[in-house]
């Protein structure tokens, strides 16, 4: 796929994504940016950039339903393409401890299940832990 292609879809399906009042359809936009984020995280860099982009989006400065979509969007990304997420261990850590303490359940709860998407994919039994052992700051 042409280079141009590939930023046509990647920038429209997360407008798409944000701006879809349907549940469902949210969710289907989610797996269909996690499916091409995995086929095009390999020396892509504007898919190598999405974590940076929902990481702002969920921002504290947004608006509490762009902040949970966020999070969720990382939660399926984590679960399909967990292991293109690597070199973000620690942001990512960074990022699930600065959620957990948010005043919100919604946001505690979409951080602690993407968390777990996380915990499950990694390969590395006490990275795993570090990223369960942040759960009980959500409870």
């Amino acid at each position: 796929m042409e280079d141009n292609d590939r930023n046509f879809l990647r920038e429209n399906c997360l407008k798409r994504f944000y701006m879809e009042p349907q549940s469902l359809v949210r969710k289907s936009l989610a797996v269909l940016i996690a499916q091409l984020a995995k086929v095009g995280s390999e020396n892509d860099r504007p898919w190598n950039s999405l974590f940076e982009e929902i990481s702002s989006k969920a921002d504290e400065k947004n608006e509490e339903g762009v902040r949970v979509m966020s999070i969720y969007l990382l939660r399926v990304l984590l679960e399909v393409a967990g292991e293109h997420f690597g070199h973000y261990h620690e942001d990512l850590a960074k990022f699930f401890i600065g959620n957990m303490k948010d005043k919100s359940w919604e946001i505690r709860k979409q951080t602690m299940m993407a968390t777990l998407s996380l915990s499950l994919r990694v390969n590395d039994d006490n990275l795993a832990k570090e990223f369960t052992d942040v759960i009980p700051l959500c409870l």
